[in-house]
């Protein structure tokens, strides 16, 4: 691995810590080993927070993946990074490593993540000088969510025009497991209320849901919410908005 290959020393530091973690190992089964850990671990601190419990399930998992690595402690270490880099800067992290590390699903799934900047320039465009609206809680979904790149920098956006995590909820989407748990990490560590679900648009299945920390503190209520589950039911349509996609819902 060199260094070159990535755009940022921080993202070479995670990349690093995430490969010496067990040499024996391939770069894809690392990384969805300490996707396994590191969503595990907030998805564990919500339902404790819920529930005041934790769900053995998880927390088995979370030491089974700990276990397949020589070295887990490198686990912990790739979460210190990316915690200080998101601190630094909101930005797809993770998807930015994958592709620079080479570890996206090319040949399965023909992954190819939207640059931060033109997620930036289209959120802008979208979101314009839009306010919150104290009576209706915007609800945007996207349905096929990647590592969060559109989701965070929608969220900046709607930040900068005074929206608080009680004024908006995300709808996350994609069939993609590893893109599940990395947009469930990022939007989790950046504070965006979001439901991310591990499911296919198209055909609407759905295998898996986890709700982050502001969505739990600041939940959608309840006839929302029956609307939001709905919309999976029924298919997520959407309005497509360049390389991004949005639903606005009418909540009330």
């Amino acid at each position: 691995m060199k260094s070159t290959w990535f755009s940022n020393r921080q993202r070479y530091e995670f990349a690093k810590l995430i490969q010496e973690a067990d040499y024996s190992m391939h770069g894809w089964d690392l990384f969805h080993s300490w996707l396994q850990v590191a969503s595990g671990s907030l998805r564990q601190g919500c339902h404790l927070f819920r529930t005041g419990e934790q769900d053995p399930k998880i927390e088995q998992t979370v030491i089974e993946h700990q276990k397949r690595v020589k070295h887990p402690e490198n686990f912990a270490r790739a979460f210190g990074v990316l915690v200080a880099s998101l601190e630094k800067e909101s930005d797809d992290f993770l998807g930015s490593v994958l592709m620079e590390w080479g570890q996206n699903d090319v040949q399965f799934k023909g992954q190819c993540f939207t640059p931060m900047p033109v997620c930036r320039m289209m959120a802008a465009l979208t979101i314009g000088d839009r306010k919150p609206d104290p009576e209706d809680r915007l609800m945007i979904s996207e349905p096929a969510c990647g590592g969060g790149a559109m989701v965070i920098a929608t969220s900046d956006v709607l930040k900068a025009n005074g929206f608080f995590p009680w004024n908006y909820h995300w709808q996350c989407v994609d069939v993609d497991w590893r893109m599940f748990a990395a947009c469930y990490i990022q939007t989790s560590l950046l504070g965006i209320p979001a439901q991310v679900v591990h499911g296919n648009t198209l055909s609407l299945e759905c295998w898996d849901t986890a709700e982050t920390i502001a969505a739990v503190m600041h939940p959608v209520r309840k006839k929302a919410a029956v609307r939001i589950d709905e919309s999976v039911k029924n298919g997520i349509v959407t309005e497509s908005v360049g390389l991004g996609c949005y639903k606005q819902l009418s909540l009330f």
